[in-house]
C-alpha cells in the first residue's frame, strides 16, 4: 500500500497536522466492521459497497487512512473544518457555515447546491458544472475498483465463450435479455451470462458487455466502472455510447463501441475470430489497469486534498458575510434556471 509523503508534509504544510480531514457517514450508513479491516477482509464482502456513502465516503476515508493521511471518520456534522460526504448524506440546500468546508462527492444524486467543493465521477460530467468562480471549485474522480474482484482464470486460455454483465438489471438494454437475443449469440458460439448480484467475479468470463440503452443519447452521469473494471479483470469490453467510456478512450484497444445488436454480434464475431485482437486487447488491459489501481487512485486523492484543499479553504473562510450570501445566491439561481430549463424542455403539449 502507498504511503504517503509525510516529509512533504512536514516540510511544506506544518498547518496541515492542525487540520482533520473530517469523512462524514451517519451511523446508519457505517460498514459492519468492528475494527478498522484489512483489504483482504473487505474483499469477502464484494456486495456491500454498492452505496455512494461506501464506496465513496468509506472507501476513500479507508485507503487514505492506511496511506497515512491525516482523517477521521465521523457520524456526526462538524461546525469547523475539510468535511467529506456523499451528495446523499447531506440536504440538497445545506449551507455551510463560515468555517465549514464541504467536498461533496456527487456520484448518481443531484450536486448539492452549496458545497464549495464537488467530486464528478467523469470529466464530461463535471464539464457541465464547471464555473468562472473560485467556488464552487468542480473536478472529478474515477470510481475506486471492485473489492474481492477475481480476474479471468488463465487457465480459460483462449476460449471465448462465456459473454458477461456484471450490473443491476435495469441498467442493461432489455432488449439484451430477452430469450431471441439469447439464441442469437448462441448461434455463433457464445453464451450470454447476467451477473445481476455477483460483480465482481470475472473467472470465467472471456468478454464483458455492457450497454444501457441502444440509440440514445450519450449518457453523461454514469462513471466508467465497467470498464475498468474489465481492464482490471483482464477481458475485452463491449460497451454502449457513454461519454465516461469515450473520455478514456485512446485505441481501438481498450474497448469496442456498440450502438444495436447487430453492432454487437458483429463485434463478438469479430473477438472470437481474432485471437491477436483479444491479446492486444488483453495487454492493453494491463497498462490501463494501472492507473486504477488503489495505489494510483489513492496517489491521486491524497494529492488532491494536500495540494488544493487547503487553499480553497482559506479562501472560504477568508470570504465576507456578504461575499459568502452572494455565493449562496447565486448558487440558487443557476440551479433554479437549470431546473426551469429541464421543466420547459419535458413539457408535453396536448
Amino acid at each position: 500500500m502507498l504511503k504517503f509523503d509525510l516529509f512533504k508534509l512536514f516540510c511544506t504544510y506544518e498547518k496541515l497536522f492542525k487540520m482533520i480531514y473530517y469523512f462524514f457517514l451517519p451511523k446508519q450508513d457505517l460498514p459492519p466492521f468492528k475494527n478498522l479491516p484489512t483489504w483482504k477482509d473487505i474483499g469477502k464482502y464484494p456486495n456491500l459497497f454498492l452505496s455512494p456513502a461506501l464506496n465513496w465516503t468509506w472507501r476513500t476515508y479507508y485507503h487514505l487512512l492506511q496511506s497515512g493521511f491525516p482523517c477521521k471518520l465521523v457520524d456526526f456534522l462538524p461546525l469547523e473544518g475539510i468535511i467529506f460526504s456523499a451528495s446523499c448524506n447531506l440536504p440538497i440546500l445545506f449551507k455551510p457555515n463560515a468555517k465549514q468546508f464541504i467536498i461533496s462527492c456527487v456520484a448518481d444524486s443531484p450536486p448539492l447546491f452549496f458545497a464549495q467543493c464537488q467530486v464528478f465521477q467523469s470529466a464530461s460530467q463535471a464539464a457541465l458544472w464547471q464555473s468562472n468562480y473560485i467556488f464552487p471549485h468542480v473536478t472529478f474522480s474515477p470510481h475506486w475498483p471492485q473489492p474481492g474482484l477475481l480476474k479471468r482464470s488463465l487457465e480459460r486460455g483462449n476460449s471465448f465463450i462465456n459473454l458477461s454483465y456484471f450490473g443491476a438489471s435495469n441498467q442493461l438494454d432489455l432488449s439484451l435479455q430477452t430469450r431471441d437475443t439469447i439464441n442469437k449469440f448462441k448461434k455463433i458460439g457464445v453464451t450470454l451470462n447476467y451477473n445481476f448480484q455477483n460483480y465482481y467475479d470475472y473467472s470465467n468470463t472471456d468478454c464483458v458487455f455492457a450497454i444501457r440503452k441502444f440509440n440514445q443519447n450519450i449518457v453523461l452521469h454514469k462513471p466508467a466502472s465497467k470498464l475498468i473494471n474489465s481492464w482490471l479483470a483482464g477481458v475485452p469490453a463491449i460497451l454502449g455510447k457513454e461519454s465516461a467510456y469515450q473520455e478514456l478512450r485512446t485505441s481501438k484497444f481498450d474497448y469496442i463501441e456498440v450502438d444495436s445488436i447487430n453492432e454487437m454480434i458483429n463485434a463478438t464475431i469479430e473477438l472470437k475470430n481474432d485471437k491477436l485482437l483479444r491479446d492486444a486487447m488483453f495487454q492493453n488491459s494491463i497498462e490501463k489497469s494501472e492507473e486504477f489501481t488503489i495505489e494510483s487512485l489513492t496517489s491521486r486523492w491524497a494529492s488532491f486534498l494536500f495540494d488544493e484543499i487547503p487553499a480553497l479553504y482559506d479562501s472560504w473562510r477568508s470570504l465576507s458575510w456578504i461575499a459568502r450570501s452572494h455565493f449562496y445566491n447565486k448558487q440558487f439561481t443557476k440551479r433554479a434556471n437549470i431546473s426551469l430549463k429541464h421543466k420547459v424542455k419535458h413539457l408535453k403539449y396536448f
